[in-house]
């Protein structure tokens, strides 16, 4: 089986590209919070083809959260020196709007203000 589900932020905005064909499709990174180790990160570069191709490219931005489910896909290219390299890419099936990195702040900052309300609240 081949299935990958995953959830984080988004590393940049992408901007949505026709194939010669005329398929629009997106070439995006997310970032990916590691559960086992605190503060780590792993990227993992997707791309994504017609209407999530266009959901993405309209609704997420620059440290947005988003969730993808897809399927892993290798190629092999040639680099500038003539290594052989092998490549690993999402090809997105799916997108989920989670929220904009505003939002969070936004939630992040009301929490505070609630403690902190709650905390004058209790010296009265």
């Amino acid at each position: 089986m081949n299935c990958v589900n995953l959830i984080g932020r988004q590393t940049r905005n992408s901007s949505l590209k026709t194939t010669t064909a005329g398929k629009k499709y997106l070439d995006g990174a997310i970032a990916v919070a590691t559960a086992n180790k605190a503060h780590s990160v792993d990227f993992f570069n997707y791309t994504a083809f017609d209407s999530s191709a266009e959901i993405i490219g309209r609704f997420i931005k620059k440290g947005d959260l988003f969730g993808i489910t897809g399927k892993l896909a290798t190629s092999k290219y040639t680099d500038k020196n003539g290594v052989s390299k092998t490549s690993i890419n999402i090809i997105v099936e799916r997108v989920y709007l989670l929220g904009s990195k505003s939002d969070t702040q936004f939630t992040e900052q009301k929490e505070m203000m609630d403690q902190a309300d709650n905390f004058f609240d209790n010296l009265e």
